[in-house]
């Protein structure tokens, strides 16, 4: 990979990417994503994931994100959540190590992760179809970038298969937000939803995590190696 694809260029000049959250920062699991057919991976920090794997702080991480970094691939970062966020200053060491954007929910990330300079892909907006959600993405088409985590489902929604209504939903996320949509795996996503999910046209990237993956370094090659063979059956393939 060159250095303008790690500079963010990867991220936001192509559709059809295959985005693996970590389930730990490890560079060990981003080597095996990568190798195996990740387009991008993700990385986190001061939270408890759903997934119930505990992530540290930023002086915790940062030696292991160095190497991830290192490895050449674009690389996001999860910077907190809730309460407990990333410092400015330590926003600031972290886009200068390399990272290409940083990923956190738009109703409770800084006020800081606004600033133009910042890479900021916001998530959530609340559950589609609850009081507010589209009026909160359609505000996103004045605000800087141009992607957005369509991460909105649901609590009782985790971990279960793909329904059509979410189809829908994704369809109206995109119109109204003006943005190049990330699906994560709030759901339990299968490869034969992935020609689903990129028949909509706002659709750009879908991303496996811990629910999809597992958190086995076996498990991780062999839902990232299923989920290559449905992007690559549709003419997705990775960047040189």
């Amino acid at each position: 990979m060159t250095e303008t694809t790690r500079t963010g260029a990867g991220l936001s000049g192509r559709r059809g990417q295959l985005v693996v959250s970590l389930p730990a920062n490890e560079v060990e699991l981003a080597k095996i994503a990568l190798d195996v057919g990740a387009d991008v991976v993700k990385v986190h920090l001061n939270l408890k994931h759903m997934s119930g794997h505990e992530f540290g702080t930023f002086a915790d991480n940062a030696a292991e994100f160095a190497k991830i970094i290192e490895l050449g691939a674009p690389v996001g970062l999860v910077p907190g959540a809730g309460e407990v966020f990333i410092t400015k200053d330590e926003l600031d060491q972290a886009l200068a190590m390399g990272f290409d954007f940083v990923n956190a929910d738009m109703a409770t990330a800084p006020s800081y992760f606004a600033d133009p300079a910042v890479p900021f892909v916001p998530s959530g907006g609340g559950a589609p179809g609850s009081l507010g959600y589209l009026a909160g993405v359609s505000a996103l088409q004045d605000m800087p970038g141009d992607w957005m985590e369509a991460s909105g489902v649901n609590l009782e929604g985790h971990r279960k298969p793909l329904p059509y209504q979410d189809l829908l939903s994704l369809r109206e996320t995109g119109r109204v937000s003006g943005r190049r949509l990330i699906v994560p795996s709030v759901r339990t996503l299968v490869p034969t939803d992935v020609p689903r999910l990129f028949d909509i046209p706002d659709v750009w990237a879908v991303m496996i995590g811990a629910y999809v993956t597992g958190t086995t370094a076996e498990s991780l090659q062999a839902a990232v190696t299923a989920f290559r063979a449905a992007f690559d059956e549709l003419g997705f393939r990775r960047a040189a």
